[in-house]
């Protein structure tokens, strides 16, 4: 049975197998986007769930190959909306999940090669971030090739990107990343908004002439999107950071991998200090009421990321949370799947 406090909430509701992200919205409540069947539900209370698209104008979010390793960082949301990115139509759905009435921003791609993929969102209260990843093959420009003859040849190009979206002026600014381009893999994206900056950290696999692959991390700060600093990544987050998460005067990333787990917490996004903690940590969220709260089989709380204190489990047997979200006094975990059981979504409220 549960720990005090504790209660199991949509036991009996399908989506809850199927989760892809979990968010906190503006002053109380959370938003879930489902992938069996696609759907998108909000609640007020994390008990009573309802539909946040009666209407079903938001279009199929599709997964990625990304995001089977390390979950989606779908949804955002700012002091009066919430968006939700759609990635077959290279689009952001912005709007009120109380009320149905959601209004679609195409992000402009023109000039890039290729197919673009939307790799993550978040807000920094009023604009929301977008980060993505264009790939395709360009043609080199090479005199030595006649075109009539053979085909002309070809090179991989990548073009990280951001848009920076202002529901409320109704812009939209898109950013270069400075990146250098690769024709490898993204193996996770997580983009955040702390003490006046966007914080973007990206993991890469990158080919390596002649042969093989290498690994790349990157960590990126900006005010605007515009214009980035770029700093180096402590070495032992292994490319496992799992989530960045801001609380108000400073930052916790979790990291994940055998052998290495560990918090991290920072006082500007760029330096970073580990943690003494001695537990695992997965996934992260905050709010004032709460403070930091970092799970995997274990909860632990923090007001400054540095000092940890454990909280009861729901049960005995997490068995790795695969989301998290903090609204208020409540905290909202879906835990992954156990054996044959089927997962589950656990509300904690803190007296």
């Amino acid at each position: 049975g549960a720990q005090a406090g504790w209660i199991r909430v949509a036991a009996d509701e399908p989506w809850v197998e199927s989760i892809v992200d979990i968010e906190a919205m503006p002053g109380d409540g959370f938003v879930i986007r489902a992938a069996d069947p696609w759907s998108l539900y909000w609640s007020s209370d994390g008990v009573e769930w309802l539909d946040a698209d009666p209407t079903g104008q938001i279009d199929v979010y599709q997964l990625s190959a990304v995001d089977a390793r390390t979950g989606a960082q779908v949804i955002a949301a700012s002091s009066d909306r919430v968006a939700i990115l759609d990635r077959s139509s290279t689009s952001l759905w912005v709007g009120d999940p109380e009320t149905g009435e959601w209004a679609q921003i195409h992000l402009d791609t023109t000039g890039f090669v290729g197919a673009t993929e939307l790799l993550a969102v978040e807000s920094n209260g009023t604009d929301f971030m977008v980060v993505a990843l264009a790939n395709g093959l360009a043609t080199l420009e090479d005199t030595t090739v006649d075109p009539d003859d053979d085909p002309p040849p070809t090179t991989s190009i990548d073009q990280y990107t951001v848009w920076v979206v202002d529901p409320a002026g109704d812009t939209v600014d898109r950013y270069p990343l400075p990146i250098a381009a690769h024709s490898g893999q993204v193996d996770d994206t997580v983009v955040e908004w702390f003490n006046g900056r966007w914080v973007i950290y990206l993991a890469m696999h990158v080919p390596e002439e002649p042969e093989g692959k290498t690994e790349e991390e990157s960590l990126l700060v900006s005010p605007d999107g515009a214009a980035w600093t770029m700093t180096t990544v402590p070495q032992e987050w292994g490319m496992s950071l799992t989530s960045l998460t801001a609380g108000s005067t400073s930052m916790v990333a979790t990291v994940c991998h055998f052998g290495g787990d560990s918090f991290w917490y920072s006082d500007d996004g760029l330096n970073w200090t580990k943690s003494t903690s001695t537990y695992l940590g997965h996934h992260s969220g905050y709010t004032d009421e709460l403070g930091f709260i970092v799970i995997y089989g274990d909860i632990l709380k923090s007001t400054d990321g540095r000092t940890w204190q454990p909280i009861k489990s729901p049960n005995d047997q997490l068995s790795g949370v695969d989301h998290l979200a903090a609204s208020g006094n409540l905290l909202l975990i879906g835990d992954g799947l156990r054996d044959e059981e089927k997962p589950t979504l656990w509300l904690w409220e803190s007296q």
